[in-house]
């Protein structure tokens, strides 16, 4: 995706589906990261906002021991 990413830094498309791939592997510390560029290009799209709360709060419950569902 870094490659897609480096080519194509805006495509909507792109980003969105990174958000996806990153939700689905689980892989919250990545997944803050390219919700934060996300949010930079469009902070209009308040399903940005919404998916980055819940990334926060699995990342707490993860943190304090009361699980979380990795979105």
């Amino acid at each position: 995706m870094s490659m897609g990413r480096k080519k194509f830094p805006d495509d909507e498309g792109l980003r969105v589906s990174e958000i996806n791939y990153y939700i689905q592997a689980g892989k919250l510390d990545d997944l803050v990261g390219t919700l934060k560029a996300a949010i930079e290009k469009d902070p209009n799209n308040i399903s940005y906002y919404s998916v980055l709360g819940k990334v926060y709060d699995d990342l707490y419950q993860k943190e304090s021991g009361e699980g979380g569902d990795a979105t």
